[in-house]
């Protein structure tokens, strides 16, 4: 299985609610048209932590898209892409809300 992790924090005026509902729809999309297998419930860093040593970055927010396969992610990156299509406008509204967005992508090993 594939795995994408996206870290962010949001850009002012958005609220993490509406966040959720847009994150909501976008994956709901996403999977009607198989081009994600399932998402983590977003995140929220806990900083304070001993448990949390990355001092370079300070983003807040975090999701974990997961992928079937490659060409699976692939796709669903194409369709963005594309900027047409279901998933568009949902992606566009998540997009708009975020500000230093870090995307991480990665396999399991097993």
């Amino acid at each position: 299985m594939y795995h994408m992790l996206s870290w962010f924090d949001l850009n002012e005026g958005h609220t993490i609610e509406q966040f959720k509902q847009d994150y909501r729809t976008l994956v709901a999309r996403l999977s009607k048209q198989d081009l994600v297998v399932s998402t983590s419930p977003l995140g929220l860093r806990e900083p304070q932590s001993n448990l949390d040593t990355d001092t370079d970055r300070k983003q807040r927010y975090f999701a974990i898209m997961s992928f079937r396969d490659r060409d699976q992610s692939e796709a669903a990156y194409e369709e963005i892409l594309r900027n047409i299509g279901p998933a568009i406008q949902p992606h566009n509204h998540v997009v708009s809300a975020v500000r230093e967005p870090i995307f991480l992508f990665w396999r399991d090993l097993d």
